[in-house]
């Protein structure tokens, strides 16, 4: 009896030690994003390192439908970090990201949140596939990482299989998925 005792406490430790290995202002640490979304849209190394890298900014963008598509464009301002100083360039990001709105003959809307974290000039040594290139004004080469997390709240993610098809390999049955962006700032 004590020896199921002490492993069912080392068991319930190891977890409880685990969640916390994340420094303040990173993705691994922050509540609103999910981990295993990160996890299984990213290869594991570059998963592990973009949880654990403290964020520039930090941003959390809601989406609203409108024509079947639902659209990034609604800024929550008490999920900002530090400040709204690079809120536009959030949002113009956000903006490109276009989901279709599955519907379900409900009267309830779909929705999603993006949450956007930018990483300037801390993640330029890793050789990312799957980046896409942002053209700016600015010439000077890309500097920027940004990291979009889309977490959709879809109200028919348990019997579309729409959503389920084209996310089964990735595990995710709601739809949600991570974007890369690189840009100059």
């Amino acid at each position: 009896m004590n020896r199921l005792i002490l492993s069912i406490l080392f068991f319930t430790a190891s977890f409880a030690q685990a969640g916390q290995d994340f420094d303040e202002h990173t993705l691994g640490a922050n509540k609103l994003v999910s981990n295993k979304i990160v996890r299984k849209s990213l290869d594991e190394p570059f998963a592990q390192r973009i949880l654990e890298t403290p964020y520039t900014a930090f941003y959390q963008v809601d989406g609203e439908v409108r024509d079947n598509k639902i659209f990034l464009n609604k800024l929550k301002s008490k999920s900002t970090y530090p400040d709204e100083s690079l809120a536009q360039i959030a949002l113009g990001v956000a903006s490109w990201i276009e989901l279709p709105s599955y519907s379900t003959g409900s009267r309830i809307k779909p929705r999603a949140s993006a949450y956007i974290a930018l990483f300037k000039d801390v993640l330029s040594d890793l050789d990312v596939e799957g980046v896409i290139g942002v053209p700016t004004s600015v010439d000077a080469d890309p500097n920027t990482l940004v990291v979009v997390v889309v977490k959709r709240k879809d109200n028919s993610k348990a019997t579309n299989s729409n959503i389920r098809d084209g996310n089964a390999e990735l595990g995710l049955r709601d739809g949600s998925d991570v974007y890369l962006f690189e840009l100059a700032m």
